[in-house]
């Protein structure tokens, strides 16, 4: 009888410490946040625009996704933060064509000093299909809030940036003519929504969590019948 009361209790103190960590779950690590928008400008050669001007109005979306854990390499600033390396996979679409990469780099910058308030891009692992003899070199996302009131520091952000918090917003995709080097870029600018192909930050517990949890539910379930077995 002293072994099943012992083992009662002790199920039922390992089934309310599973509990008592599932309050504060750990919580996957790589988030996705996807945006889209319509082209609007062409840049670059004059000579090269008209080639590239049937891209207007298509369909231009950005779905990367990012270490929520990578570490900013200018901790001495409060105002901003460089997160190298922490995208680890990428994709374009620019209407049925796709652009992908493996690697970027995300800049949080609270007092303009850099690119705009929050910067996403990649200029090393792009890939895709040549557009008009064009390869594909770097994806670009900026948004910009003036009055440097958006994030209340330089940390990552953690829940998908609206683009209307923002002052500025647009996409780009950069082109280069192998040849000539010649360039050409292609912007979606201030018409920029939140993709719902992205999780919108909605991070989702780990495998760890889910194994702690039942892990919890297991060890309450061993006490509970204990409990009754006493009673009989």
């Amino acid at each position: 009888m002293w072994n099943t009361f012992t083992h009662s209790r002790i199920g039922l103190i390992i089934g309310l410490t599973m509990i008592m960590g599932m309050a504060a779950p750990t919580w996957a690590l790589p988030l996705t946040f996807s945006y889209e928008g319509n082209v609007t400008n062409i840049k670059g050669k004059a000579k090269h625009r008209s080639t590239f001007e049937p891209v207007k109005g298509e369909l231009f979306r950005l779905t990367y996704t990012f270490e929520s854990t990578t570490s900013d390499i200018l901790p001495a600033s409060p105002t901003a933060g460089l997160y190298s390396g922490a995208i680890i996979d990428y994709s374009v679409t620019l209407e049925s064509d796709i652009y992908s990469g493996t690697t970027g780099t995300i800049v949080i910058d609270n007092q303009g000093f850099a690119f705009g308030t929050y910067t996403v891009f990649d200029t090393f692992s792009i890939s895709g299909l040549f557009l008009h003899g064009f390869q594909p070199t770097s994806f670009f996302v900026l948004f910009d809030d003036f009055s440097h009131k958006t994030f209340l520091d330089d940390s990552l952000p953690l829940t998908q940036p609206d683009p209307r918090d923002f002052d500025l917003s647009f996409l780009q995709l950069e082109f280069r003519e192998p040849r000539t080097q010649d360039l050409i870029t292609i912007i979606a600018r201030n018409n920029i929504q939140i993709d719902t192909f992205g999780s919108g930050g909605n991070a989702v517990p780990e495998p760890s969590t889910l194994l702690l949890l039942g892990s919890g539910i297991v060890a309450l379930g061993l006490w509970r019948y204990n409990q009754r077995s006493l009673s009989l």
